[in-house]
């Protein structure tokens, strides 16, 4: 399995966050989109802790990151974005700083390889930027088991395609969205985690953890390890949660490709990315 960086948080979250994205960061001279899990008004572990979105921020800039958008889009049932950024601290955390926190608002059709997903509109800002970071929370979801590192995305592309996701076969298509979503790594944020219900309300625990790595399938198992450490997902063979064996079944990666086009079709995408 491919390696998962974890560190304990400590009061210093800043050299937390340096010492356990040490060796996967690579910024200098690149616009970067980070990604946090802002899929409600709930303040973390419903969503990510802005605390540790704004040492990233400071972390990619002082690695030499030329421009940084801190992006998402909440779901239907939360849809003003803006005052759920400004509930549940990010807006005040990202004060002062050169980043921009931007709500999606402009999505590109891109075809997509899938046995459930032919197409999805995903966010022009993911797909332009030249390095993504997912920074998504270490928690379980109602209906889909766990949202993590591969569930994240679901906020990356329009709310009428999470309707669709959400129609059938829910699981299957968040591994197949990850086709799409090339992150450089994800930085899994357990500094609280909920070990029960989700996304937005459910049964927390301190975690004080932090991990990362280039695979989200890798991450997401290591982040349901640590759920069922602290006490959650009883009974649950987590090598059979759907959206991770079907990912590893579909050789989901996490290295980031830059400008991913719309027009480009499935197999001029496999093509291009072969010969890079």
């Amino acid at each position: 399995m491919a390696d998962v960086r974890k560190e304990k948080l400590g009061e210093d979250i800043s050299k937390t966050v340096e010492k356990v994205c040490l060796g996967l960061l690579n910024v200098r001279g690149k616009s970067v989109l980070i990604k946090p899990n802002v899929n409600s008004d709930d303040v973390y572990p419903g969503t990510t802790n802005p605390v540790i979105v704004r040492a990233l921020v400071n972390l990619c800039f002082k690695k030499g990151a030329e421009k940084v958008i801190v992006g998402d889009k909440s779901s239907i049932f939360w849809p003003n974005s803006k005052g759920n950024m400004r509930k549940i601290g990010l807006t005040k955390a990202m004060e002062g700083s050169k980043a921009e926190l931007k709500v999606f608002d402009k999505f590109v059709k891109v075809a997509v390889d899938g046995k459930y997903l032919k197409s999805l509109r995903a966010a022009k800002d993911v797909l332009d930027a030249d390095c993504v970071i997912g920074v998504p929370v270490c928690h379980t979801h109602v209906l889909a088991v766990i949202s993590m590192s591969l569930k994240l995305w679901m906020g990356a592309v329009t709310r009428r395609d999470r309707v669709v996701f959400h129609a059938g076969k829910l699981q299957e298509k968040i591994a197949e969205m990850n086709l799409v979503f090339k992150p450089m790594f994800c930085l899994l944020d357990a500094s609280k985690v909920m070990i029960s219900g989700g996304p937005d309300k459910g049964v927390v625990r301190e975690g004080k953890m932090l991990f990362a790595s280039r695979s989200r399938v890798a991450l997401d198992i290591e982040g349901a390890r640590f759920i069922q450490k602290l006490g959650g997902l009883r009974n649950v063979d987590i090598a059979n949660i759907k959206q991770i064996s079907y990912a590893k079944e579909l050789g989901i990666k996490s290295v980031s490709y830059t400008h991913l086009r719309a027009h480009e079709t499935s197999l001029h995408l496999v093509c291009r990315l072969l010969l890079e």
